[in-house]
């Protein structure tokens, strides 16, 4: 089961074909290609240069990917990039014995400057944001992306939707592919959990830009259900409201629904009520905890009340609700798991709540993964599974 395409592999093939590359894309999830089969797929593609992406806990399997590209096209380039390989480059090579070169944070820029070093034979190690295996090679730091509007729009039609799982829409009244949309790169917060790919440094495209984009899916596609992918897409309120009149005016009105995800302490009634007539159907927002001494560790910046207060807001609004929750902090205990059920409990009274809870990934690169590794709380590595991706 998967919903979409992600949406960060789609920007990087879009704009390495709007360099004039040719690009293929395969999304192994839907297509469930194994072993032999998907050695074949290798073959037939037959591409000077293969990306993989992945996040920490798919590190085996892209290695296992890589293995299987090296005996299909054994004079392949293997590149890999996504979260993991940004916060261990060197690892990554490392465990991966078949890549050569690993992309460190945003993609775009530095898989086409890689592609052309790659063309002309130069080593790929000198380019800004890649790691090669060149012994003692550092890597040189690529400024963030800040002209997000200069972007292309991503090329769905490189992806076979119809191997995508259609999701329910309600404002809608039946099942839609759906489509993910980006309003901004970067998050400001420092939630001890997390870790974003795309930095702290808030920046972020222009409501008419987005409206563009939406109104081209919707006559190239026929896409009436989208998903902004933002973990906060309420950071700048005023330039959300923005994208709302732009959405409210603009000929899809009426046709679409979208959802989105943001923070608790970053809505209020008049907010939600324009999401609402906007098109917006549901709201996912990071709780995390009932427990405001979880929270505070966390480093959430959010209390109990201010999340009820949000969620009771948004339903007021006629916005369904989402609300994700972590249970197993290290410092976690019966007495925070139980405010965190009673939190639940409270919320649930709300019509059209639904909580999602799961267990804590505890990646690289974030603070909970220190408090791990230094044995702080009630969390430890159980013997054989430290760094077991």
């Amino acid at each position: 089961y998967k919903a979409a395409p992600l949406i960060g592999m789609a920007y990087d093939a879009t704009y390495v074909l709007s360099k004039g590359h040719e690009v293929r894309v395969v999304d192994n999830i839907v297509a469930k290609a194994r072993g032999e089969s998907l050695e074949k797929t290798f073959v037939e593609i037959r591409q000077d240069v293969v990306g993989l992406t992945s996040k920490t806990p798919f590190i085996p399997a892209s290695d296992r990917l890589a293995k299987i590209a090296r005996r299909a096209i054994p004079d392949v380039c293997l590149i890999l990039g996504g979260p993991h390989a940004s916060i261990l480059p060197h690892r990554c090579l490392d465990e991966c014995p078949e890549i050569d070169y690993v992309i460190v944070g945003e993609g775009e820029r530095s898989c086409v400057e890689l592609l052309e070093a790659i063309e002309s034979h130069r080593p790929g190690g000198g380019v800004a944001g890649v790691a090669g295996r060149s012994p003692g090679a550092s890597i040189h730091t690529r400024p963030l992306y800040q002209e997000l509007d200069d972007l292309p729009f991503p090329d769905w039609s490189m992806y076979p939707y119809d191997a995508y799982q259609p999701v329910f829409s309600e404002q809608l009244g039946c099942e839609r592919h759906q489509y993910q949309v980006l309003l901004s790169r970067g998050c400001p917060n420092r939630c001890a959990f997390c870790f974003n790919i795309f930095g702290t440094s808030y920046r972020v495209r222009s409501p008419e830009n987005v409206r563009r984009e939406i109104e081209g899916a919707f006559d190239a596609f026929d896409a009436r259900l989208f998903d902004f992918v933002d973990p906060t897409m309420t950071i700048d309120q005023r330039h959300f409201r923005g994208l709302c009149r732009e959405l409210a005016k603009s000929p899809t009105a009426g046709k679409i629904a979208w959802t989105c995800e943001t923070r608790a302490d970053r809505v209020d009634e008049e907010l939600l009520r324009e999401a609402r007539e906007a098109g917006c159907e549901s709201v996912m927002f990071g709780i995390e905890s009932g427990s405001q001494r979880i929270l505070d560790v966390m480093r959430k910046g959010t209390t109990t009340q201010t999340n009820l207060r949000a969620i009771a807001l948004a339903v007021k609004a006629g916005i369904h609700v989402r609300a994700t929750l972590i249970i197993g902090h290290p410092f976690e205990t019966r007495e925070t798991l139980d405010e965190t059920i009673d939190f639940v409990v409270r919320a649930k009274r709300l019509n059209g709540v639904e909580c999602l809870p799961s267990f804590l990934g505890v990646y690289p690169g974030t603070e909970t993964y220190d408090l791990v590794e230094n044995k702080l709380g009630a969390a430890h590595w159980v013997e054989g599974t430290r760094e077991v991706w």
